[in-house]
C-alpha cells in the first residue's frame, strides 16, 4: 500500500491510502489559500505531474522531488520577437524550499531589461528568501535563456513565459543533471505543432554533433549559455560537455497572440507531444541517480489545475513541493 500525505500548511494535511494493485486512485482537493506551496509526501516511489488549465490554454510540468533539487540552474525560456506589441514575456520563477536561502542571479550581457519586482537587474544580484518564498524575473524584450542562477541551498526553478491571457512554465532540472546525448523524435508532422528543438550549452567551447535520420553529421561550437534552435525532426545530438534539449511548442492564439510550452526531453524520449517518459526497467527504478524520478503521465480533466501522480516501484520516502493556486482542484492517481 502507498500512503500519500498532502500538506497545505504546517497543521493542515490529508492522507490517502492507495492500493498498488489498482490501476488508479483519485481524490479532489480544493485549496482556499493562494500563492503557496503544496507539499506531497509518500512512503513509496511516485512521480508527480502537474497540469494547469487556463482560459486560453494549458500547461504541464513534472514536479521534481526535494532531494534531487540543485544549487545551480541555467534558464531555458522563449520569447517571440515577432510580437511587436510586447505582450509576451520571457519568464523564470525561483522558489525557495529552505529558510535563509541566498540566490545569486547572473544575467547575460545585455540583460538590462530583466525585471525583478519592477526593478531593473543589471549585473549580479543577490536575493534572500525564506522557506516557500518566491521571486520572479521577467522581460518583454530579452529571451532569458542562458541566465545563470545559483543558491547556497537547493531551490526550485520554473521557466517559461506568459501573456496577459496565458501562462506556461516548466520546472527545470539542475545543471548537474544535464547530459551528453539526446535522441529526438520527428514531431514536425503532428497536428497544430509549431515547434522547434532548443539545445542549450552549459559550458564554453562545447562541441555539439548532430546526426540526422540519413546519417549526415553537422558540427557546431557553442559557448556557455548560448543555444541552437533546430527543426523538430528525427536526430541524435551528442556533445563533449553537458547540454539540455527542450522542445518549444508555439501555439497561435487570437491572430497576433502566441505562447509556447517548454517541455523537457528526459533522455531524449518524447511521448504524445507533451507527455515526458523514460524507458527504464524495474531494477533501475530502485537505483535512481541524482537526476530525476521517471514516470508516465497523461492530461486529464478540464477547467481545473490538476496533480496527476503515478506510482513507480521502490520503498524510499519521497517528498515533493509543488505550487498551487486559489480555488484549484487536484486529482491524485497511484
Amino acid at each position: 500500500m502507498t500512503n500519500i500525505t498532502i500538506y497545505y500548511d504546517e497543521i493542515t494535511n490529508q492522507s490517502i491510502l492507495c492500493n498498488n494493485t489498482e490501476p488508479s486512485y483519485s481524490v479532489d482537493v480544493k485549496s482556499s489559500v493562494s500563492s503557496k506551496l503544496l507539499r506531497i509526501e509518500t512512503n513509496f516511489l511516485i512521480s508527480v505531474y502537474v497540469i494547469g488549465y487556463l482560459a486560453h490554454g494549458m500547461f504541464g510540468y513534472l514536479a521534481l522531488p526535494i532531494n534531487i533539487l540543485g544549487y545551480e540552474y541555467m534558464v531555458v525560456s522563449y520569447l517571440n520577437y515577432t510580437d511587436i506589441n510586447n505582450s509576451q514575456w520571457s519568464y523564470c520563477y525561483i522558489v525557495s524550499v529552505y529558510t535563509n536561502t541566498e540566490i545569486h542571479v547572473l544575467p547575460k550581457p545585455g540583460f538590462e531589461a530583466v525585471y525583478n519586482d519592477g526593478n531593473i537587474v543589471g549585473s549580479e544580484q543577490k536575493i534572500y528568501l525564506n522557506g516557500y518564498e518566491t521571486v520572479t524575473l521577467e522581460s518583454s524584450t530579452i529571451d532569458l535563456t542562458g541566465m545563470y542562477i545559483k543558491g547556497n541551498k537547493p531551490f526550485q526553478l520554473y521557466c517559461g513565459g506568459y501573456l496577459t491571457t496565458s501562462v506556461f512554465y516548466e520546472q527545470l532540472i539542475p545543471l548537474n543533471a544535464w547530459d551528453y546525448k539526446y535522441v529526438l523524435r520527428d514531431v514536425s508532422g503532428m497536428d497544430d505543432m509549431d515547434c522547434f528543438y532548443r539545445v542549450v550549452s552549459s559550458e564554453t567551447d562545447n562541441q555539439i554533433e548532430i546526426e540526422n535520420a540519413n546519417g549526415d553529421i553537422s558540427n557546431y561550437h557553442v559557448s556557455r549559455a548560448n543555444y541552437l534552435d533546430l527543426f523538430p525532426v528525427e536526430q541524435e545530438i551528442r556533445s563533449n560537455l553537458t547540454i539540455l534539449v527542450v522542445l518549444i511548442k508555439k501555439t497561435r492564439l487570437r491572430k497576433i497572440m502566441a505562447y509556447c510550452e517548454i517541455l523537457k526531453l528526459f533522455k531524449g524520449m518524447l511521448v504524445l507531444i507533451h507527455i515526458p517518459t523514460v524507458t527504464v526497467d524495474k531494477v533501475s527504478l530502485t537505483h535512481i541517480p541524482e537526476k530525476f524520478y521517471p514516470g508516465t503521465f497523461d492530461f486529464i480533466g478540464h477547467g481545473h489545475q490538476i496533480f496527476h501522480i503515478m506510482v513507480s516501484i521502490g520503498s524510499d520516502r519521497t517528498v515533493y513541493d509543488s505550487v498551487y493556486s486559489n480555488g484549484s482542484y487536484y486529482h491524485l492517481f497511484s
